[in-house]
């Protein structure tokens, strides 16, 4: 009997017949799970080489008149800060955070202070700033408050990147200090997992990958997934899209391939050459269901030519 690829079958088992995106929410704040980079002694962009490697964050002595953000912490490279203390120094804060394979609608907000001036980015895009973290220093005091910042995000991997400049100023670590606090929400939907067969009836589902013909994937009912709400336009498999018909019908039928009772939903695909790689184990497809709620499923293949 062919195989078929499944990651998280549970989720099957809280999916009705009127599936309905499983959205959730998560908060992460400043801490020593992120890492920091530097001090430089002057500006450099986020994937500058000059940061060197990274080690992680430690709370930092907190300056009577930072304002709190419980439970976040201020944290910086070390408790006081060291070495140029008198001249204007610069550090990256980072972290990375998983979601759910295929997350989507994802959003959210930061609220960031810093000592004295931050840039904030998602995924290497600037989300926003507050004070002078490049060019002359204003000596505002940007720290005495915080900064909302809205972002939105299509990667279910995100990472959160910091550039915090410390003004120059007096040589004493407890009149100069420097510190990162924040708190981001992250707002997502994850996708369901289905199960799928690639060339239903063969194991290896082995096929030529050389622009010609169709590659069949069949989407398996089952109790708790109905093929019918599948709104088909949306299929894909690895970039590939459902075949269309001379009348501009899709190429897809209803049946029981695997004869468990449940229908399921055959669709056949574009071939275009040089979407797989020889040696290539599995490929993913995905899809929306009439309601908006996203869907995955993993299947093994093997690539002839």
């Amino acid at each position: 009997m062919k195989r078929v690829i499944s990651l998280a079958l549970v989720l099957l088992a809280v999916l009705s017949m009127t599936s309905s995106a499983l959205a959730d929410t998560t908060t992460i704040r400043s801490d020593t799970s992120l890492m920091v980079y530097g001090p430089l002694n002057e500006y450099k962009s986020i994937n500058d080489a000059a940061w060197g490697d990274p080690h992680p964050a430690v709370v930092t002595w907190k300056h009577p008149n930072w304002p709190t953000l419980d439970p976040a912490s201020w944290i910086s490279n070390s408790y006081e800060i060291g070495g140029n203390i008198s001249g204007d120094t610069w550090r990256l804060f980072r972290k990375t955070v998983n979601l759910c394979e295929n997350a989507y609608d994802i959003s959210g907000t930061i609220s960031a202070n810093s000592d004295n001036a931050e840039e904030v980015y998602v995924n290497g895009s600037l989300v926003g700033s507050d004070g002078e973290v490049q060019g002359s220093s204003d000596n505002g005091a940007d720290w005495l408050t915080f900064k909302n910042y809205n972002y939105a995000a299509t990667s279910d991997t995100l990472t959160f990147d910091f550039i915090v400049r410390n003004y120059g100023g007096n040589s004493s670590p407890t009149s100069n200090p420097t510190g990162l606090i924040f708190s981001a929400t992250i707002n997502y939907s994850c996708a369901v997992e289905v199960v799928i067969d690639i060339k239903p009836g063969s194991f290896p589902s082995c096929f030529n990958n050389d622009g010609n013909g169709a590659i069949p994937v069949a989407v398996l009912g089952s109790e708790t997934f109905d093929v019918n709400k599948v709104n088909v336009s949306t299929v894909e498999l690895e970039g590939l899209t459902v075949a269309m018909k001379p009348n501009g019908k899709y190429m897809a039928t209803y049946e029981d391939v695997n004869s468990d009772g449940f229908v399921d939903l055959v669709v056949k695909f574009n071939d275009v050459d040089n979407t797989f790689d020889h040696g290539d184990k599995y490929a993913t497809l995905t899809g929306n269901l009439l309601n908006g709620t996203h869907f995955f499923g993993v299947g093994d293949i093997c690539i002839t030519r």
